[in-house]
């Protein structure tokens, strides 16, 4: 061979002639020559074989170099070819190979130069189709490629097919012996590194995910590697790949265990984790970390004990770098061996070590500083504990650290320390039930046994030492016997016979006792040669026999003693405790667990309340103590609104009380019980939830027909065994299925009805009073009150007035508010003429109690003169007799019980009579009016369903309400003639009959016992009943909910009683009396409602939840002022108790997501709660603020609330204030706006980051918001570090001033004089009282809020400036910054000249005349930006704080009837720890403050008032579930606060606008000539009506609709701003336009301009007459035509021009 082929490093050296016969290529071919001369080579190949290559070579190394430029076909001809060539190269060399003759030289060099020709050849034309033909290039940069295959192009699935077959064909090739072509026979290192580096640019290909090419790389791989020397490339190669190809890793991981399984090797392993570990180090790119990590997790999961001699290694370096991914990745590989190499029960002591060190690392990063570990440690635990891989020694430990991550601030820590302790209580390894009680009584009785057993031990072993004393003297008698029969060579003549022998242990003790030794050792001896044992002592020597047979000996006489080994079952009784010892440990961290399990369980994190869900689940099944009450508090979860809490609760308690080991109906048994036994041990509150979900599993068909029949057969006792308390739970289910299927009460009716009215009713009341509810299930998917009704001469009726009176006269019975309640909701809901049935029943007891005072006297009764009613028409007069259980009523003397229910009865029935009027009666008078029009053909068809609807569950009260305003937009002119329909004849005659005849009437019922109820009220010491106290109660305010008058005259009456009871029932019930009179008339009990959170701080907690439920519901209903007091509700957030702070929780996540009202008061809260003289620990003032300021989520809210935040750092003086403003800015979640608004006002907080605290909480806010920020937010987080950093540094200059004196908010805030806040009720300047609204035709009192005026004052450049003011607050000195008031001496004009008043206000508000105040343009001046509401969203706030603004007399929003003022002798108290009326500083103001209004952009503007609300509240005694309703009740009327004006004073600015803009904020504070102020009115078209006359102008009527609910006022302008086009759609208020000129107001613009501008055709006509005058050129006009119709404009087909289309009218 006349060369030599050197592979080459790059393609080019090829070009170049080497040195000595080195093969060259001479010339590169172009494509055309390419393409022929591969046809030739294909041809030379076929004739000549592979030496074809030597001259071919230049035609392939052409095709390489040009391969762009080729066709596909061409390239892909050249690929097989050269697969043919090496193909038959291969077998070739097969044959040579393995030939025992030896290949010449030439022969070799001919094969060698062929071998690397065709191989180089293939593989470096694969590598440049891949990077040129398919433009795929290296998976470097996180594995991201470049070349995807299509499905549209097979070229790509046939290059791909190709690149298969060379790497196989290139893997078995190198099967073959080639290192014998070589001399001496190692092969070059270039053919090596020629053949891997296909494999390695394989593992960076796409098709590496095909399974096939990742083992075909691999054998190449491992076949350089064990035969090629390629070991010191590997390592290197490979992690660069890992580095760098993200796609490669699992691969890879795949590939190596392949290398170990297949071909052996395990050396490079350690080489390659050192080579990775020298390549990691905390300056590591995050793409390497985290394909690192993957490929150790890869790996471990697949070939866990690959890497098990390598953990230590890998820990003690990775463990301690900064990437939680690596420690993550070490930690989850340790687990993984564990779980497959170190579970088995036998492991040697080293695997044991190992096994407890990886554990030891697991178990210590449960505390690692980042989030993801902690979880990942957690998670880790969790899937050791799958596999049973955790020791039982370590569950504990494990646990106790579990249970402490419960309070982590990661929610996914905090779920996977559920999940753990979940799966740890799934799969102990001690019980079945874990009950505390049981565990601790078994673990006595074992200690108990323990101790006998070790007593027993110690008294055995005494005896041990006697009988070893004793012995030792034995045996120095018997020693010289011993001695001789030893010697003895034989003792056949001693006459010892084999039968003694067998008699020896019986007679031992007898000879010992005899001394007859030497016979006692000849037998021994005897015994001994017949075992055959003899020969081997007789061997012994002398004293080795002596030992030996004293051994004997003494075996047989410790036999004789009847020892007792104790030592097996102290053993196993030590084991027992042992083991009991873990189960209580295990139990006791479980039960550690479950208060914050169950506080996690109502968190607002969705995954907490799921994982809390599962664990009580499975505790609850385990016997776990307290997991009862978690099981119970899951129930409020049925009422949540996220669907993914609900359906957890659901399936929780279907494998809770549904999962038996039953079929059929033996199941459906076994679920009725557990159904009954957990529905025996609920409250109140629970058993309302769990009615919900019954009746879901009702509708649901989970309880079925079968057992239904069971409930029904438990409680007609026809199943056996059967008590009566299960019969009555029975029942108490069906009653609860049967309000969700009313057919189940139908059906059954009669059989509940013998059973609940017979002797088993008789006997037991609670059956009487369930049986009422179920049969009061009839109707109940009826919604409206016309449904059938059983007349009043019913037999039904007669047995439930018998059984009422009996009960009544029983005194026995602990029940009768029950029996009560549920005899008189049955009568008015399910009878005819219920109040005379009512009636009947009263007069028919009150006969009952006169002739059992004749019986308790024994004197016939005194009839009272002119006595008509029966003894009722005279005023009752009681007084006490001198026996404590009998009181005189008038002439009769009873016991107090019956006195007690008397009174209570008549309380109630007052209550369902107002209801039975204002509902019943009403729909039944509306329902009859409505046939009767339909018969008279007075509704059209379409009207009738809809019509009736109206009627259906109407209520009296409502319509009043709704009657005393007027919508323009609905009434029609002949009832504005006609007057009031009939159905508002029919309401207003009930509610004159509730106001003023049910308890006023002189001949009426109830007003014959208002002085019985007041004189026991009056008198609590001389009446000392607790029963009839709390009897007279409740009447009174049922009396009091049936008129407003009577309310009125009596709301000081029962604020006494609360002030003074020391009953806390009494007290609760004022509290839920004052509830039910708050909807029903609110403006009489607001000046009361202080009272309610009087209570909040009160040291009973039945109080203080009652109160903390009552206020939830009325200020989440929005039925009471939400008044700075709210701040002591927010402390209930860290009650000692755990359902006042549920309870707590829930009211504040609830109005979290209600429009702005949490939003709006946190200020307040916040600057309450830090008030110094509230002494509040910093540790719970913490508390609360993460969870209400963890309940805002809205970007723009979180900005203001920055803006307001820092602002207090300036008018706060405390360092724990700091510190509380520091930490609640550090709860937010920050942007890069919130980011930005921090660095804007640091001014505010520069010197305050110099504490250490305050400092640490704004480093948290940069830490946590740099975490996974983009990098425009960590250019802003970075600058305000460095802004923050530029705040410690220290003034070398002690003079130098840190402000700007020219600064104006560093001029306004030395300017400001502080006035610290007094106690009590002083008055301030600028102080902001509460909004009460007040009677009718009264003045309602308002004061401003001030709350819009923040935006100014944290932004300066605004343009808003300045004036002092001094505000009284209750946190803080807390003054707002100061405002200039623009100066003017333009004087006054009189305010008796309209038209003067209203040229200032045109002056004001047009544009001024003087040019340089004219400068700016009126879009400047009203811009969008300056028109941005403050809610972006599109929130509208619906507070409770609003008010309307009335001039002038109208109707009072609510009721009919006058409402007085506050209280005349009970002022309503503050909250403990207030000062007294309070109000918060500007920096509190926007949209924030209690007592400011919610709204848009600004205080809501006079038109924004919320609409009444009319609901149906729960009765006092219990009657939730009357006839789905109970007290009607009034719901506050909103009003908005605006300022207050002087009503001489001030100028009417009617702005015409939609409420998305508050333009009152842009005219808040100003004035005409410094002396008159502008009052805003605000109103859409569609909310005005106007009525002008010639002499007196306009008068504006505003009605709008709010919740439901009309308001009006009316009012004169004097200047009217239009910013909403007057005609929209077809709704046309050009008349309001009409009535506005009419009345002379003047307007901007003028309002001729804007009603001209309403005609298209009249504008443009004006157009054409200017273009008349000034000409075409100088006013040119696009063309238009009118037509009279849309008809004419259609007809005419030629006209192709714009056109103007205009209707005549």
């Amino acid at each position: 061979m006349e060369f030599e082929f050197i592979i080459p490093q790059k393609n080019s050296d090829l070009l170049e002639q080497g040195s000595g016969n080195s093969f060259c290529v001479s010339k590169i071919y172009n494509e055309k020559e390419c393409t022929e001369k591969l046809r030739l080579a294909r041809l030379a190949f076929t004739e000549h074989g592979i030496v074809y290559i030597f001259d071919a070579f230049e035609a392939f190394f052409s095709i390489i170099d040009i391969a762009k430029d080729l066709q596909k076909q061409t390239i892909f001809r050249a690929i097989d070819l050269l697969f043919k060539s090496i193909d038959q190269l291969g077998q070739e060399l097969a044959e040579v190979l393995q030939s025992p003759n030896i290949l010449t030289p030439e022969e070799r060099s001919v094969k060698l130069n062929a071998l690397k020709m065709l191989v180089y050849t293939q593989i470096t034309l694969s590598k440049k189709i891949d990077s040129d033909v398919f433009s795929y290039t290296e998976g470097r940069g996180g594995g991201k490629q470049k070349y995807k295959p299509s499905s549209d192009n097979p070229e790509h699935f046939q290059w791909e097919d190709r690149r298969y077959k060379v790497l196989l064909q290139l893997f078995n090739i190198l099967q073959l012996p080639l290192e014998n072509l070589w001399q001496p026979p190692v092969a070059e290192e270039a053919f090596v590194n020629l053949c891997a580096d296909i494999a390695y640019r394989s593992l960076e290909h796409p098709t590496i995910k095909d399974k096939n090419v990742v083992d075909t790389s691999f054998q190449i791989l491992g076949t350089l590697l064990k035969r090629f020397n390629h070991s010191l490339v590997f390592p290197v190669k490979t992690f660069e790949i890992l580095k760098s190809c993200e796609m490669s890793v699992s691969p890879i991981a795949h590939g190596l265990v392949m290398l170990h399984e297949q071909y052996g090797i395990q050396t490079v392993f350690k080489v390659m984790i050192e080579q990775i570990l020298e390549g990691l180090d905390d300056a590591a790119d995050s793409a390497t970390v985290k394909n690192i990590s993957t490929f150790f997790t890869e790996l471990g999961n697949i070939a866990p004990i690959l890497l098990m001699p390598f953990v230590r290694d890998i820990a003690s370096d990775v463990l301690n770098l900064e990437s939680y991914q690596l420690r993550v990745c070490i930690l989850q590989l340790m687990s993984e061996i564990v779980c497959a190499e170190l579970t088995a029960e036998n492991l040697q002591q080293d695997l044991k070590d190992i096994r407890d060190e990886y554990l030891e690392h697991i178990y210590e990063h449960i505390h690692d500083v980042n989030a993801h570990v902690r979880s990942k440690a957690l998670a880790l635990w969790t899937h050791m504990k799958n596999f049973n891989a955790v020791p039982v020694a370590w569950l504990s430990k494990v646990m106790r650290l579990a249970v402490g991550r419960l309070e982590d601030k990661s929610a996914l820590v905090r779920k996977n320390s559920i999940i753990l302790i979940t799966s740890f209580l799934e799969r102990n390894p001690f019980a079945s039930k874990l009950s505390i009680e049981e565990l601790e009584k078994r673990h006595q009785e074992k200690i108990k046994e323990l101790s006998d057993f070790r007593s027993k031990l110690i008294a055995e072993s005494d005896k041990m030492d006697e009988v070893n004393a004793k012995w030792e003297e034995l045996m120095e008698e018997m020693k010289i016997h011993v001695i001789k029969v030893l010697e003895q060579a034989s003792i056949e003549d001693e006459d010892i016979r084999a039968e003694d022998c067998a008699q020896l242990y019986e007679n031992f003790a007898k000879m010992v006792e005899e001394k007859n030794y030497r016979r006692l050792i000849l037998l021994v001896r005897k015994a001994e040669e017949l075992n055959g044992n003899w020969e081997t002592v007789r061997g012994f020597q002398q004293e080795e026999g002596f030992l030996y047979f004293a051994v004997l000996l003494k075996s047989y006489f410790l036999l004789q003693s009847n020892f007792k080994n104790y030592e097996d079952d102290y053993k196993k009784t030590d084991n027992a405790v042992r083991y009991l010892d873990d189960c209580l440990e295990f139990s006791r961290l479980l039960v550690d667990a479950v208060p914050k399990l169950q506080h996690l369980m109502m968190s607002k994190t969705d995954s907490d309340s799921t994982e809390a869900i599962n664990f009580f689940t499975t505790a609850y099944l385990f016997g776990i103590k307290n997991t009862e009450s978690g099981i119970r508090q899951m129930l409020y979860l049925v009422w949540a609104t996220a669907k993914d809490k609900r359906e957890p609760v659901r399936e929780a308690f279907k494998h809770v009380l549904w999962k038996t080991d039953q079929q059929g109906r033996a199941h459906s048994v076994k679920v009725v019980f557990n159904l009954m036994k957990f529905i025996e041990g609920l409250t109140f509150s629970h058993y309302i939830a769990f009615e919900e979900l019954i009746r879901d599993f009702v509708l649901s068909d989970d309880i079925d027909n079968s057992m239904i029949q069971v409930m029904f057969e438990i409680y007609t006792k026809k199943l056996e065994n059967v008590t009566n308390n299960e019969a009555r739970l029975a029942l108490q289910l069906l009653i609860i299925c049967s309000s969700a299927k009313p057919a189940i009460a139908r059906v059954n009716s009669e059989v509940v009805e013998q059973i609940g009215f017979g002797e088993r009713g008789q006997k037991d009341p609670r059956i009487y009073v369930q049986t009422l509810e179920f049969l009061m299930n009839y109707y109940a998917d009826r919604e409206d009150q016309l449904y059938p009704r059983i007349e009043i001469d019913h037999e039904r009726v007669d047995t439930i007035s018998r059984m009422f009176k009996k009960f009544f006269t029983t005194e026995k019975i602990s029940n009768f508010d029950d029996i009560c309640s549920k005899t008189f909701q049955y009568i008015y809901k399910m009878c005819h003429q219920p109040n005379c049935i009512s009636q009947k029943i009263i007069f028919t007891l009150w006969d009952e109690l006169r002739k059992i005072s004749e019986k308790v006297t024994g004197n016939e009764y005194i009839q009272q003169e002119n006595d008509n009613d029966q003894g009722l028409t005279q005023t009752p007069f009681i007084r006490p007799s001198q026996n404590g259980s009998l009181l005189f009523v008038g002439a009769m003397k009873l016991p107090s019980f019956l006195l007690s229910r008397f009174i209570f009865m008549i309380g109630y029935v007052a209550m369902k009579e107002l209801i039975y009027l204002d509902i019943d009666i009403y729909s039944n008078l509306k329902y009859r009016q409505e046939l009767a029009d339909i018969q008279k053909n007075k509704k059209k068809n379409t009207e009738k369903t809809n019509g009736r609807r109206t009627t259906l569950n109407m209520s009296a009260t409502a319509a009043v309400r709704k009657s005393m305003y007027h919508n323009p937009e609905e009434e029609n002119n002949e009832e504005d003639v006609i007057g009031p329909t009939a159905e508002d004849a029919f309401a207003e005659q009930i509610n004159t009959i509730c106001e003023h005849e049910l308890l006023f009437h002189k001949n009426g019922l109830f007003r014959k016992f208002v002085p019985l109820i007041l004189e026991v009220l009056k008198f609590p010491k001389r009446f000392n009943n607790a029963e009839l106290q709390r009897s007279a109660l409740l009447a009174l305010i049922h009396f009091m909910s049936v008129s407003s008058e009577f309310c009125q005259r009596n709301m000081e009456f029962l604020m006494n009683i609360f002030s003074h009871s020391q009953d806390i029932d009494i007290k609760c019930n004022v509290i839920i009396g004052m509830s039910d009179l708050t909807f029903r008339f609110p403006n009489i009990i607001e000046p009361w409602s202080a009272h309610m959170y009087s209570t909040l701080h009160d040291e009973n907690r039945e109080l203080r939840l009652t109160s903390v439920r009552i206020l939830s519901h009325l200020i989440s209903h929005e039925m009471i002022l939400i008044k700075g007091q709210i701040s002591d509700l927010a402390m209930c957030l860290v009650d000692k108790d755990d359902e006042i702070r549920t309870s707590t929780e829930v009211f504040f996540n609830e109005i979290a997501h209600k429009s702005n009202i949490l939003y709006n008061v946190l200020p307040d809260i916040i600057s309450r709660l830090g008030d110094p003289n509230l002494h509040l620990e910093e540790g719970k003032y913490q508390i609360i603020m993460r969870y209400i300021i963890g309940l805002i989520n809205k970007d723009r809210q979180i900005e203001n609330l920055v803006d307001k935040l820092c602002y207090r750092f300036k008018i706060t003086e405390q360092e724990r204030q700091w510190r509380d403003i520091a930490f609640c800015l550090s709860l937010l979640s920050y942007t890069e706006k919130t980011i930005k608004k921090l660095i804007e006002n640091i001014i505010f907080f520069k010197d305050k980051v110099q504490i250490q605290e305050v400092y640490d909480y704004f480093r948290h806010i940069i830490s946590s918001t740099l975490k996974l920020a983009k990098p425009e937010l960590k250019t802003v987080v970075q600058e305000f570090e460095s802004k923050l950093e530029e705040c410690l540094q220290v003034n070398d200059n002690p003079t130098e001033q840190n402000e700007d004196p020219n600064n104006e908010i560093t001029i306004s805030r030395r300017n400001v004089p502080i006035v610290k806040r007094t106690a009590g009720k002083g008055k301030a300047r600028g102080k902001i009282n509460q909004t009460r609204t007040v009677g009718r035709g009264r003045r309602q009192q308002r004061e401003s809020s001030e709350s819009d005026e923040s935006e100014a004052e944290n932004n300066p450049k605004k343009g808003r400036r300045h004036k002092t003011r001094v505000v009284e607050s209750d946190s803080d000195e807390e003054p707002e910054r100061p405002r200039k008031v623009p100066q003017s001496n333009r004087k006054i004009p009189p305010r008796s000249t309209r038209s003067n008043r209203s040229k200032v206000i045109e002056d004001v508000t047009s544009s001024d005349e003087n040019p340089e105040r004219s400068k700016k343009p009126m879009s400047k001046r009203f811009s969008s930006g300056d028109l941005s509401t403050e809610c972006d969203e599109g929130e509208q706030s619906g507070d409770a704080t609003n008010a309307t603004t009335t001039t002038g007399n109208r109707p009072p929003p609510l009721q009919t009837q006058p409402v007085g003022g506050g209280p005349p002798n009970i002022p309503a108290p503050s909250a403990p720890g207030s000062a007294g009326p309070t109000s918060t500083g500007p920096e509190l103001s926007l949209s924030f403050g209690s007592k400011g209004p919610k709204h848009t952009s600004a205080p809501s503007s006079p038109a924004k008032s919320r609409e009444s609300l009319l609901q149906r509240v729960q009765s006092l005694t219990g009657a939730a579930r009357d006839q789905g309703a109970s007290i009607i009740g009034a719901a506050a009327s909103t009003v908005s606060r605006v300022q207050a004006f002087n009503k001489d004073r001030c100028f009417i600015l009617l702005v015409i606008d939609d409420q998305n803009t508050d333009w009152s904020k842009y005219f808040r504070g100003k004035r005409l000539h410094g002396d008159y102020d502008i009052r805003v009115e605000q109103a859409e078209f569609s909310e005005i009506s106007v009525v002008a006359s010639g002499e007196n102008g306009p008068t504006v009527s505003i009605v709008s609709y709010r919740s439901g609910s009309k308001a009006s006022r009316s009012f004169r302008p004097d200047f009217v701003l239009i910013r909403q086009p007057p005609r929209d759609g077809s709704k046309d208020y050009r008349s309001t336009l009409l009535g506005l000129k009419y009345g002379g107001v003047p307007s901007i613009n003028s309002l001729n301009s804007i009603y001209q501008f309403q005609d298209r055709p009249n504008v443009f006509a004006a157009l054409l007459q200017l273009q008349r005058r000034l000409g075409k050129e100088q006013f040119p006009l696009i063309e238009q035509h009118f037509f009279p119709s849309p008809n004419e404009l259609v007809s005419n087909k030629n006209i192709n021009h714009f056109f103007c289309c205009y209707q005549m009218i």
